[in-house]
């Protein structure tokens, strides 16, 4: 490139979003080099594009499952406030039917047998506001294919990468191509950039690759969703058991 050029490119570079680099690289990139060496550059984005697919893809089978076990989390939490509530109201009839302060000599808080210790005032001071038991929640996913179907829209390909990844990667490309349209380390870099985007975000260590924004690597994505899915069957079996007591 002339000096011209590159300041012109650069400037591109800058300011292009991702559907512009991408253009860049699958509409420009190909004019630019034999058909052998935009050959083995495909081969490699194809499988950067795969790897990057299956990494969103399976991150965000995790997000789904944390957020989904979260929501159970929140109503195991609201279902143990509505068993002290009812605890509470059984003790408020109670002190209601033997004449509450007049008749007992003491405020329903010192009314209170021990078995109450622990019951938040706030509990105890609305005891005679009525409760509905809380609703469970309507996500949930019995399988792993569920969870892998729900998560089909992150694989965005190369879209899944920061602009900033991208931007480095087109430059990348364009200044390893040679006059004669062949490239000594274009194919070799591509590879890199595989490696690399197989692994946990690490931008905040400094690598200067940072393609993605991946809680987990490639060898423990897996393995974190399978734990998530069983963490959620236990909480949501957990508390189906206990409304069932509480219904009984």
């Amino acid at each position: 490139m002339a000096n011209e050029e590159n300041k012109e490119f650069m400037e591109f570079v800058e300011s292009a979003t991702k559907e512009q680099i991408m253009d860049g690289i699958y509409r420009v990139i190909p004019q630019m080099c034999t058909e052998d060496t935009w050959a083995e550059f495909k081969e490699r984005l194809d499988n950067l594009t795969d790897t990057l697919n299956y990494m969103s893809q399976w991150n965000r089978v995790c997000e789904l499952l944390q957020e989904c076990k979260e929501k159970w989390n929140k109503y195991s939490s609201e279902l143990y406030t509505y068993e002290d509530y009812l605890k509470i109201r059984k003790f408020r009839e109670q002190y209601d039917s033997e004449g509450g302060k007049k008749g007992t000599g003491f405020s329903f808080p010192e009314y209170l047998p021990g078995e109450a210790k622990g019951i938040s005032d706030k509990i105890i001071n609305s005891s005679r506001k009525k409760r509905e038991m809380p609703i469970p929640p309507s996500d949930f996913y019995e399988t792993m294919e569920e969870v892998l179907k729900a998560a089909e829209p992150a694989r965005q390909g190369l879209k899944c990468a920061r602009v900033e990844a991208l931007r480095e990667l087109l430059t990348m490309l364009v200044f390893n191509i040679e006059s004669d349209g062949t490239s000594k380390y274009g194919d070799y870099n591509l590879m890199i950039y595989d490696v690399e985007a197989r692994k946990a975000d690490h931008k905040k260590n400094g690598n200067k690759i940072a393609f993605y924004t991946f809680r987990y690597g490639i060898e423990e994505v897996r393995e974190k969703s399978e734990e998530l899915l069983e963490e959620l069957h236990d909480i949501q079996s957990s508390v189906t058991e206990r409304r069932k007591k509480i219904e009984q």
